[in-house]
Order: C-alpha cells, then sequence, then structure tokens
C-alpha cells in the first residue's frame, strides 16, 4: 500500500477505499450525501434498506471493465476526469431475462457478457469534478479515466423496490431451471411481488429447517 501510494502515477496504481461511511470523520459527510440522495428519490423509489460507499482513487487511463451490479449507484466526481458508458439495462439486446434473472441468482458466476454490438448503444457521461451519474438498477457500465489522477465516491444503494426485483429475478431463475417461462421482471409489481413474496417464504423455511437441524446436531 505504501509503495503504491508513493509511486502511484508510476505504477499506474488502482486504490479502492471500502465502505468509508464507517469511519467517525467520514461518516457525518457520507450520511450527509445518503440523506440527500434519499430525498431526491423520495417520490420515485422510497425507502433504502441497505447502502455501501466506497472511494475509487485511479491513476491515469484506468480502466473498468464492461460489468453490472446487482443494486443501484451515484457515481460522483471528485478530481480528475472520467467518461462512463451506461447501458440500458431494460434493452434484451443488452440483458435478456434470462441473464438477468442468473445474474441476480447466482453471485459466484460470470456475468453477461460485452459484445462489439453493444458500443453503439451505450450513453456516455463526461464527469468533471463536481458532477456524477446515476447507474440505474443492474445497468452495464464501463469507466475509463482521463490523463490525469482520478478520483471518485460511489454511492450504491438498494431500496424496497430493487429488493422486490432482485428476489423476482431469483424466483425466475428457479422456474426456468425447472423447464418454465416465467413472466419478464418489472413487467407487473402485483406479480413481482407476489414471486418475491414466495421466494422469501421459502427462504424462511430452508432458514427454520437448518436452524433446527444445528440445534439437535447440538
Amino acid at each position: 500500500m505504501e509503495d503504491a501510494v508513493e509511486h502511484f502515477e508510476e505504477r499506474e496504481a488502482y486504490i479502492v477505499v471500502y465502505n468509508p461511511e464507517r469511519d467517525a470523520e467520514y461518516r457525518p459527510a457520507i450520511e450527509g450525501l445518503l440523506g440527500e440522495i434519499i430525498v431526491g428519490i423520495e417520490r420515485l423509489d422510497p425507502r433504502p434498506t441497505w447502502y455501501s460507499t466506497y472511494f475509487f482513487i485511479s491513476a491515469r487511463h484506468a480502466v473498468t471493465p464492461y460489468h453490472m451490479d446487482r443494486e443501484m449507484n451515484f457515481l460522483l466526481q471528485i478530481r480528475g476526469h472520467k467518461t462512463v458508458r451506461l447501458w440500458d439495462p431494460a434493452d434484451a439486446t443488452i440483458m435478456t431475462q434470462a441473464q438477468k434473472d442468473r445474474l441476480l441468482s447466482a453471485e459466484g458466476e460470470a456475468r453477461p457478457a460485452y459484445l462489439p454490438s453493444f458500443a453503439t448503444k451505450a450513453k456516455v457521461f463526461e464527469l468533471e469534478p463536481g458532477l456524477g451519474v446515476h447507474h440505474p438498477f443492474i445497468a452495464p457500465h464501463l469507466v475509463t479515466t482521463g490523463p490525469e489522477l482520478s478520483i471518485s465516491l460511489a454511492m450504491t444503494f438498494r431500496t424496497a423496490r430493487s429488493d422486490v426485483w432482485a428476489d423476482a429475478h431469483r424466483f425466475n431463475h428457479r422456474m426456468r431451471r425447472l423447464g418454465l417461462h416465467p413472466r419478464a421482471v418489472e413487467s407487473n409489481p402485483a406479480v413481482d411481488a407476489t414471486k418475491a413474496a414466495c421466494l422469501r417464504g421459502l427462504r424462511g423455511m430452508r432458514n427454520a429447517v437448518r436452524g433446527g437441524t444445528e440445534r439437535e446436531g447440538a
């Protein structure tokens, strides 16, 4: 770590600081930013259920390869320049419903890959200090930095609605493994809520059985 900081540019280093909100000095600033986000999204998607933050410190011309996360994000630029390419997660030519179901279900599995045909479908955002961009739920993205040191803050979070979507995708994935063809997530809120409730019920029963088995074994 000391070597990377001392020779940051020549090593073309990349440092991620996980969860700065746990630090007493940073917590008030982080929670203040989160509060502004919550107020801003309240009418669209209320009730955040989880959040985590990250500082990204990147040398010149760094590349964060194409990928998608399992939550939402506000990426805020503090120093330097970043180019963010975002893809519409609702575009079936970018990610199929089956791929999204698998993405939310298989934590250790490889995520959907980038194809050359995606290049022209990206929305491009040029970030300078003081600017940010919102990453929708599981939106694919690719990020590059400019010719100088870049520092940015990612505010990642989930909401009650995105938790329903995630569990509905997991329900769908199980249905596909049985050879069924379930309705796409986000096409009907009532159906999504029912799928999520079913999955949570099954998860609760499984945990109860495991807990009982562990007590018997003890």
